[in-house]
């Protein structure tokens, strides 16, 4: 050994050299079988590519190992091995380097500019085996507002000035590959389970929430599936799992919402917009019915009375009707022989009118019940059987028209207006009026006055009830 300044107690070999400065080299290996080895180095460079911790263990490995910072006033800094986890752990921990056995750790911030993970599992029973596991609890009590979130992707593109430029901020491709042809393949992209509670404060719990903004063309979900015999979209009831809607998309765009309820109660679909229900498109088409042997309607659900238009399968008939089944209250019917039947009401109340109507001009102050004839003009005035012009009853005024004002008249049907018409005999003839007394409604006596002219324009089926049907036959008194 080769010396410069004062060495005392020391034997070396020519291997370890020394200086006036402190530093030692040493060419051989050092091997230090003290219990404790202290480095107060201000830097550490080391040649070797691996550092072994816990070297010379042997059988079940016990305590934890790894890596502490010691940071002064502030809790320590470290990455562990978890023995009892069988995993590493970025944390904070009050143990220093001369701790040992399970140490009491914390797990803490990991920063990273972009991270793979990559797990291979060949265990051959069954379990559940987990890649990435975030355990992210809040215990303290929350005064006042705080957010936590599990994961935070932030990322920025602000160079891009052509091309196709694709931002991904999750993708998850798993994918299931069963060689044995038997057992049940299950596999999610994505599953979130979100949970709160009810009681004591009013709490929100929304599984995903979205938000697409600042593009020109802001899309929420776009959902691909390949297989056209699966849904796209499987909503499930809260109250019963196995009661459930789904969405699908086929072939051009067909779109089919099926609702399923696991009791075999009916299962409806509810729309409620807050303004139309608008069917657009090249050629717009509401189609009720499947082709089935069921009956299909269209009912509209009223405050006080219901209505119907549907298809009676059993009769190959369109009813349009009162109420929300079919053979109650048919109106009109229409057969496969394109037959129409339409049902007049004829036990109409006082102030109804069931029939065919038209809407004419009147040429002067008409009120409910009167009977009307064409003039010149092209209105229609009060008929009265005193000339051939005026005789010629034609409508009945069913609603109070002022002059030169549009109004509904019937022109065949039944109507009763208890305050206008007289006290009929039933089962009797009515006429045109001969005469304008108070209104001009319809009168039994028929007119004998030379000159005057007889037209029948229907029949009393009750007390002040008629049956309006003007004959085209006028016979003049003489």
């Amino acid at each position: 050994m080769s010396t410069v300044g004062n060495l005392t107690g020391n034997v070396f070999d020519s291997s370890v050299t020394a200086d006036s400065s402190g530093s030692v080299i040493i060419k051989g290996d050092l091997t230090v079988e003290g219990a404790t080895t202290t480095v107060e180095s201000t830097s550490v460079l080391v040649e070797d590519k691996i550092i072994e911790l816990a070297h010379g263990t042997s059988g079940t490995p016990s305590g934890d190992a790894g890596i502490i910072v010691e940071r002064g006033s502030s809790t320590n800094s470290a990455l562990i091995w978890d023995e009892s986890e069988d995993a590493w752990v970025v944390c904070t921990t009050s143990a220093t380097g001369s701790s040992t056995g399970d140490l009491t750790i914390t797990p803490s911030l990991l920063a990273a500019g972009s991270m793979t993970v990559t797990d291979v599992v060949t265990d051959t029973d069954a379990g559940t085996f987990t890649a990435v596991d975030i355990n992210f609890d809040k215990t303290g009590a929350s005064t006042t507002n705080n957010t936590m979130i599990g994961i935070n992707l932030d990322m920025d593109n602000t160079t891009a000035t052509s091309g196709t430029n694709t931002m991904t901020a999750i993708k998850a491709t798993p994918t299931c590959t069963h060689p044995s042809g038997s057992g049940t393949v299950n596999v999610k992209g994505m599953e979130v389970v979100a949970t709160g509670s009810h009681t004591p404060e009013i709490s929100t719990v929304r599984a995903l929430d979205l938000t697409a903004t600042g593009g020109d063309y802001c899309q929420g979900v776009l959902i691909n599936t390949d297989d056209a015999n699966g849904w796209d979209m499987k909503i499930v009831s809260s109250a019963d799992s196995a009661d459930y809607c789904t969405i699908s998309t086929t072939t051009h765009g067909a779109t089919a919402i099926t609702t399923v309820d696991d009791g075999a109660a009916i299962a409806h679909l509810t729309l409620a917009p807050d303004g139309d229900v608008i069917i657009g498109g090249t050629d717009p088409k509401l189609i009720i019915g499947d082709a089935g042997t069921e009956d299909t309607m269209l009912v509209f659900d009223g405050n006080a009375a219901d209505f119907r238009i549907g298809i009676d399968d059993g009769t190959d008939t369109l009813e349009i009707g009162l109420g929300a089944a079919h053979g109650t209250t048919p109106i009109i019917k229409i057969d496969s022989s394109t037959n129409c039947q339409v049902m007049h009401n004829s036990a109409v109340a006082d102030g109804e009118y069931s029939g065919d109507l038209a809407m004419f001009t009147a040429g002067e102050d008409l009120t409910v019940g009167e009977v009307v004839y064409f003039k010149s003009d092209g209105k229609v005035w009060k008929a009265v059987a005193t000339a051939a012009a005026t005789s010629r009853c034609v409508a009945m005024c069913v609603a109070s028209v002022s002059a030169d004002a549009v109004g509904p008249f019937l022109l065949k049907g039944f109507a009763r207006f208890n305050s206008a018409f007289p006290t009929w005999t039933v089962g009797g003839v009515i006429y045109t009026p001969e005469a304008e007394v108070g209104t001009n409604v319809p009168e039994q006596t028929a007119p004998d006055t030379d000159g005057d002219f007889v037209q029948v324009i229907g029949y009393a089926i009750s007390a002040d009830a008629v049956y309006f049907d003007p004959d085209s036959t006028v016979i003049e008194v003489a």
